[in-house]
């Protein structure tokens, strides 16, 4: 168990330690000094064998994107400024590093990205920017492929980029620092990566990871709902290991894409190959 009550010894088997020295004074006081802050920063975490039952995190979905009229009228106030913004950005584009080499698509998508994430907070964001299902639905019907979506248990899910495959699978883990959800521009590339390999005579089935976000849940739930995608893959569609490849792109998916697709990994590094320790004090 990591948490308050360990001992020190239990959390420094967890943390990697196990079969060294216990009596190494330095990496006990260490583990000692470490644990109580990490706990302090995040939901208490129990390790328990395999044997154990693993309750799934408890979710409010009712809290996505949830705001009153005043907020409502505010963001709406807010951005009107884009009235002034975009023109002004197109007009000097030109002039600037950051936009001279761009394309005038380039220029005006990536003004409208920056400034809507630079001035929406939290739950006004994702009012604008809609739900992972609905953003992946409506780009699957606009290109005229298939709507393949998969249930996990704890409220995950796997959104399938054109016909599903199951004999290679790219994961991928989308970024948005566990508040945004799926954005459209990551599925035109990751549809265009499987046409490539298809060319190349390689047939991949890629699956996006659509997960909870705060204020719906926190850390580590996307963990947790990582874990169980994997578990589906490996059990369910019975997928290879060596035929899995967990997708970590900085530039598509940065901060929620390295940690969703890293920490699964360490989990299983740090328990002998299982994915089954993780879950919530109940």
């Amino acid at each position: 168990m990591i948490g308050r009550h360990s001992s020190a010894a239990d959390n420094t088997a967890i943390f990697g330690f196990a079969g060294r020295d216990r009596n190494d004074t330095l990496i006990s006081r260490c583990v000692q000094w470490v644990v109580p802050v990490f706990t302090d920063l995040l939901p208490e975490l129990v390790i328990y064998p395999d044997y154990m039952r693993v309750a799934p995190p408890k979710l409010d979905n009712s809290k996505y994107a949830a705001m009153g009229w005043p907020r409502y009228l505010w963001m709406k106030i807010k951005l009107m400024r884009l009235l002034f913004v975009l023109p002004f950005e197109i007009l000097v584009s030109p002039l600037v590093a950051r936009s001279k080499t761009k394309s005038f698509k380039r220029v005006v998508g990536d003004t409208l990205f920056r400034f809507v994430t630079d001035t929406l907070p939290d739950v006004e964001l994702q009012y604008f920017l809609g739900t992972s299902v609905g953003i992946y639905s409506e780009w699957a019907r606009k290109e005229k492929l298939p709507i393949t979506i998969d249930e996990l248990q704890g409220e995950g899910k796997l959104l399938w980029i054109g016909p599903k495959k199951t004999e290679k699978v790219i994961l991928f883990c989308h970024g948005g620092a566990y508040i945004a959800p799926l954005q459209n521009f990551m599925l035109p590339f990751w549809r265009f990566i499987q046409l490539e390999l298809e060319r190349r005579g390689l047939e991949v089935g890629i699956a996006i990871m659509s997960y909870s976000v705060i204020p719906v849940a926190h850390f580590p739930t996307p963990l947790w709902q990582a874990n169980q995608a994997i578990k589906h893959l490996t059990f369910v569609e019975n997928v290879k290991p060596s035929n899995l490849q967990l997708a970590l792109t900085e530039g598509l998916g940065d901060t929620g894409s390295s940690r969703g697709a890293l920490e699964p990994e360490l989990t299983v590094l740090n328990h002998n190959g299982s994915f089954s320790h993780l879950a919530w004090r109940t």
